[in-house]
């Protein structure tokens, strides 16, 4: 497989008084040829795209500002899912790659509302073209079920955001994630004479991380978190809500030299879920299991100078990528 991309850039940025306006456009052409060696003719394509970013800021005080921010990008598929050879699971399941992938290019607006640094509300709507993901095929005749990823013919979702960073008191720090949204994603049925389908529905997000710190030289911590994910669609697939748990403590000895920290990950259990097909002549599911639930202890030894410190924070989650919303 060989690919080949060209690009040119130009971007601009200003900010005056309560505003700031930032633009660019990037222009690329691409070409890509792939060959399997039990095929002589190769499977080539090219490509010329425009992609225009931008995004304005009005600050009204030090505590309440507004953005709106559009943007249009592009996601190729990996190697791996550009390979065509078969990996079985069992005599009746195997996954293949599609050499016919096309990349995905996606068109998001945002709106968001920032109150204190501390509470976001978000507004956005997408529009997908070509996106890709894995799509079970159950073939009737043969008895077997084929997992490829294939290009979807559209996703549009849009949804409200609610995000919160904030320390409630010197012993407490919360991080919050909400988000409604809807999807609607039409797919290819190529079992079926290639008729083109429609799923769609409503789903929810939620998402809060808790950091504690207990002692008057806070060499104890703690963190609680709590993820639910109501049941979503995902290409063809509708897939069942999942809940988990985890929590965790470390208590520090001796000026930071010992560490002794306990963790407990997904308690109950609760992020095994279930992939539901039901469509046309398709009628197939799995149920997937993960080995999450664990308990661990540990103790370590720091050596050098333990007084040395670094400020570590929360690092920030591209929280709407978390159901591979291609999102």
């Amino acid at each position: 497989y060989e690919e080949n991309n060209y690009a040119a850039y130009l971007s601009l940025s200003k900010e005056w008084s309560d505003w700031s306006l930032s633009a660019g456009i990037r222009t690329e052409y691409t070409d890509a040829i792939g060959t399997l060696s039990n095929d002589p003719d190769p499977n080539a394509f090219d490509y010329f795209e425009i992609f225009p970013t931008s995004s304005i800021t009005h600050r009204f005080n030090d505590s309440h500002s507004l953005g709106l921010s559009y943007s249009r990008r592009i996601e190729r598929p990996t190697y791996s899912n550009l390979n065509p050879f078969k990996f079985f699971f069992n005599d009746n399941a195997f996954v293949s790659g599609n050499p016919n992938l096309l990349p995905a290019l996606t068109e998001l607006t945002t709106l968001s509302y920032t109150v204190n640094n501390a509470y976001t509300f978000e507004l956005y709507y997408r529009n997908a073209k070509s996106t890709f993901s894995e799509l079970s095929f159950q073939d009737n005749d043969l008895n077997q079920i084929i997992y490829r990823p294939s290009n979807l013919n559209q996703v549009v979702d849009y949804g409200f955001d609610f995000i919160l960073y904030k320390p409630f008191t010197n012993n407490w720090t919360a991080y919050i994630v909400t988000s409604i949204f809807h999807d609607e994603i039409e797919f290819f049925a190529a079992q079926t004479d290639n008729s083109l389908q429609t799923n769609e529905r409503w789903s929810f997000y939620g998402n809060a991380i808790n950091y504690f710190t207990f002692l008057k030289d806070q060499s104890l911590t703690a963190n609680l978190s709590f993820l639910y994910i109501s049941p979503y669609l995902e290409g063809s697939a509708e897939v069942s809500e999942r809940t988990q748990i985890d929590i965790g403590l470390k208590k520090s000895f001796d000026q930071g030299k010992w560490i002794l920290s306990l963790s407990a990950n997904d308690i109950l259990q609760g992020s095994d879920f279930t992939v539901k097909n039901d469509y046309l002549d398709q009628d197939n599911q799995y149920y997937a299991r993960f080995d999450n639930r664990w308990v661990r202890l540990g103790l370590r030894y720091n050596f050098g100078n333990t007084r040395l410190s670094s400020n570590e924070g929360i690092k920030e989650l591209e929280e709407r990528d978390r159901l591979n919303k291609n999102n």
